[in-house]
């Protein structure tokens, strides 16, 4: 009996070992830094570019907002109107610009986590989960809670001429408070990538030895009117290697940040993954690509050059407790949400693309004006894509015919009539092969039609 339970304490210690040594790590200061610089640098990024994206949701009729898992008796108490996303975003400017200067950092951060929360999550409420910016609002509050200003920052520069006063030394060590933030962020990353790739191995070796992933890309081509000029889709051999390569790296991803020597590979994987999908789907992640700056040993990096840096400001010997609750919470809420297959805002499960796609066709709306004399001309209405997919897919007849009248008042709102001329929508089906694009609709529908006034 002896023999049989040594192996399992054994085991047991291992891995308490293990994620003590994984916990427990220090780091320098600086590779914190950096990573705040990268998620401030793109919300901010974001906010500024993106102010005509906020208007005009806020402008769509509330009959197209779709209450995500968990809104329901909520979203109807949230402020989402012009002037609301107008005072949020110039917060929002103000205190991102604060924070990636590294001036009052944790409020700064706090603040804006708040405002990115509100703003980015309006996208969200119109039948479709983007899953482009759910990440940026965990780790800007996890950088709230954590000391990312001791370094790069005018908080450090100001502590250091205060400490320079008083005749004390601000000698720059590692600390734990600098390394956990960023394991938190390395395990958030590997939960993005999990569950999806767990989804695509539910879904059996079709997934990989069908022609599934070419009519996925033939789907996307036809929907975002592009096709690359690498046709790999002429070469079934490598869809299925880069479908197996895909589930391979997405599977392996949380288990590799363990491991010192894996995480630069998995920097190099991740680049060629996410230019593979933005290249061959028309799918651009940058707003992930930038956090794998919380994988680079920026510090080693530095050394290696020979480049002098500067202290940092203060030390932080113990991990912050704010750090623990804030990171824990946060992988949990995505576990939980990985497991249910809950897709919401801002925990989720991220795209899975685990459901087989067998016929190169594609249904959707399409939008045309009809003019006095009879002729079509296509528009677009400004249809948000959740709430287009759901009056293609839709069953019940009166959810349906709730968004129709959704949309009539959407394009009643933009679109100009003359006497005599109206807009039709129509329900289409596609085929999707790129030597078919130019051939007409295999089905159409007319849904709505909507006359001038």
């Amino acid at each position: 009996m002896g023999s049989g339970v040594a192996p399992s304490r054994s085991l047991g210690a291992w891995l308490r070992d293990g994620l003590r040594r994984f916990f427990g790590a220090d780091g320098p200061a600086i590779n914190l830094a950096i990573f705040r610089l990268a998620v401030f640098g793109w919300l901010l990024h974001v906010i500024l570019h993106y102010h005509r994206s906020f208007a005009a949701l806020v402008s769509v009729p509330v009959e197209l907002r779709v209450a995500p898992p968990g809104y329901g008796l909520l979203l109807a108490h949230i402020p989402i109107d012009l002037p609301h996303v107008i005072v949020i975003r110039r917060v929002a400017i103000v205190f991102a610009s604060l924070a990636f200067v590294g001036l009052f950092t944790r409020t700064s951060a706090f603040i804006t986590s708040c405002c990115a929360l509100y703003l980015l999550g309006i996208e969200e409420l119109f039948g479709k989960i983007y899953h482009q910016y759910q990440h940026l609002v965990w780790f800007a509050l996890l950088l709230a809670a954590s000391p990312s200003g001791d370094a790069l920052s005018i908080d450090a520069v100001w502590t250091r001429w205060r400490c320079a006063a008083r005749g004390e030394s601000t000698a720059t060590a590692s600390a734990v408070g600098y390394a956990l933030p960023l394991r938190f962020v390395w395990l958030l990353l590997g939960v993005i990538y999990f569950f999806p790739g767990l989804a695509k191995l539910r879904a059996g070796p079709e997934w990989i030895l069908s022609d599934h992933l070419t009519y996925l890309m033939y789907w996307y081509w036809s929907k975002k009117h592009f096709v690359p000029w690498l046709r790999i889709d002429h070469y079934p051999v490598l869809c299925h290697a880069a479908a197996l390569a895909t589930i391979v790296f997405e599977i392996s991803f949380i288990v590799c940040v363990f491991s010192r020597r894996l995480r630069p590979l998995l920097v190099a994987g991740g680049i060629v993954f996410h230019w593979m999908t933005a290249k061959y789907l028309g799918l651009v992640f940058w707003s992930l690509g930038v956090c794998y700056a919380a994988l680079v040993d920026w510090d080693a990096l530095i050394r290696r050059l020979g480049v002098t840096r500067a202290n940092s400001a203060s030390v932080h010997r113990g991990p912050p407790r704010a750090v623990m609750v804030v990171g824990g919470g946060l992988v949990i809420a995505n576990i939980f949400c990985g497991v249910f297959n809950i897709d919401s805002w801002p925990f989720c499960v991220y795209p899975e693309f685990a459901d087989i796609v067998r016929n190169p066709t594609r249904r959707s709306l399409e939008v045309a004006t009809r003019g006095a004399d009879g002729r079509l001309q296509s528009m677009s209405a400004g249809i948000p894509e959740g709430v287009e997919n759901r009056i293609v897919a839709a069953t019940d007849r009166t959810e349906r015919a709730r968004l129709l009248g959704g949309v009539r008042t959407l394009i009643r709102r933009r679109a100009t009539l003359a006497p005599g001329e109206s807009v039709l929508v129509f329900d289409v089906e596609r085929s999707t092969l790129p030597e078919h694009r130019a051939r007409d609709p295999l089905r159409r529908e007319l849904v709505l039609e909507v006359p001038a006034e």
